[in-house]
């Protein structure tokens, strides 16, 4: 189980173009929201509980949020954090107490070219897609983990 915070954009600036330089147009990106989900993998299901939208506690449901939200992808990127093939790298930033547990705290990052991750959006018939690289932080209990 953990916590997941999700900070969404979207492009308000002006359109792509190639101009004669080869230069591109810039994109500007602005906030839409911030989802606070409760995410649960058990038996590789996951439950995502939407706690707070926008800093502000919520009944609404995950599923029903508009734009794009994942959902499926947290066991098997978890696997692929840790599969050599992905080349991930690891730093050790600093330990935290969790209710009275010793946590070594490690920032993580998976490049591009080593990723699976892949992002989709569009309306059906019209989906675009990437891989992007990604990256995060992880709490690991040093009471329980094994090597």
């Amino acid at each position: 189980m953990c916590t997941e915070v999700v900070r969404r954009y979207h492009d308000t600036g002006p359109f792509r173009f190639r101009g004669r330089t080869g230069g591109t147009a810039p994109i500007w990106w602005t906030p839409t929201d911030k989802l606070t989900v409760k995410l649960s993998y058990f038996q590789e299901r996951e439950e995502h509980v939407l706690v707070l939208l926008n800093g502000k506690a919520t009944d609404q449901k995950y599923e029903s949020l508009g734009g794009g939200i994942e959902k499926g992808e947290f066991g098997g990127t978890f696997k692929g954090i840790f599969d050599p093939a992905t080349a991930t790298s690891f730093r050790w930033t600093s330990w935290k107490r969790v209710r009275r547990q010793r946590m070594a705290i490690f920032a993580y990052c998976v490049d591009r070219a080593h990723s699976r991750y892949v992002v989709a959006s569009g309306a059906p018939g019209d989906v675009q897609q990437a891989v992007v690289a990604f990256h995060g932080e992880m709490e690991v209990d040093r009471e329980t983990v094994t090597l």
